[in-house]
């Protein structure tokens, strides 16, 4: 595994500065609207060239529709396969980063109390800082029935009393049937992810 691009990932004011090892080629955005421009536009450039228009006149709706989306959730980044992405580490997941804070009627204690009790929610490895839990659901994805597969990390933000969070949220799509050989895969990739947020470390300043 190696840096994400530029290796510091806290160009984002809202939360510290911090440092986290991804993939190969796994890049970093945030959630701007020149930023899905770009990738709408590098998308476009390569399908062009691969001479498959039809496909982009279906992307950038698909792009549009994941960024608002991110955007409904309060995600503040996206990391996901870039351009550089081997073909061996390109996996159909992107993880959002998003700030929870605690409210009067929801603090996060008692989030992380639900999430302990309800969904299994541990320790991240030996990370003392990550809590860990995934949840599954059923979904259409154009027009066919899947599964879907989210990893939710929480982590507490120093300073604040408990009251702020990091919450990276990785979700995976999946067929409702699996054979053997894609099990393994997935297993691979939650493995990958895993793997990539135990590196994260705040940056002191």
């Amino acid at each position: 595994m190696m840096s994400l691009r530029d290796e510091l990932l806290g160009r984002v004011s809202s939360i510290p500065a911090f440092r986290m090892i991804g993939p190969p080629g796994w890049e970093l955005h945030e959630m701007a609207p020149d930023v899905e421009q770009r990738l709408v536009a590098r998308a476009r450039e390569r399908l062009m060239a691969a001479h498959q228009p039809v496909l982009f006149a279906r992307l950038g709706p698909l792009v549009a529709e994941a960024f608002a989306s991110a955007r409904a959730q309060g995600a503040i980044f996206m990391i996901m396969p870039g351009a550089e992405t081997p073909p061996g580490l390109l996996a159909p997941v992107t993880i959002l980063g998003s700030l929870q804070r605690s409210t009067p009627s929801a603090p996060l204690d008692a989030r992380v109390a639900e999430a302990i009790e309800h969904h299994g929610a541990r320790a991240l490895g030996d990370s003392r800082h990550f809590l860990r839990w995934e949840h599954r659901k059923r979904a259409r994805i154009d027009g066919d029935e899947a599964e879907t597969r989210t990893l939710v990390y929480l982590t507490p933000l120093p300073g604040t009393g408990r009251s702020s969070a990091l919450q990276l949220t990785a979700t995976l799509v999946q067929p409702i049937e699996t054979d053997a050989e894609m099990d393994a895969r997935i297993a691979d990739w939650i493995a990958m992810i895993d793997a990539s947020v135990a590196t994260f470390a705040l940056v002191r300043p």
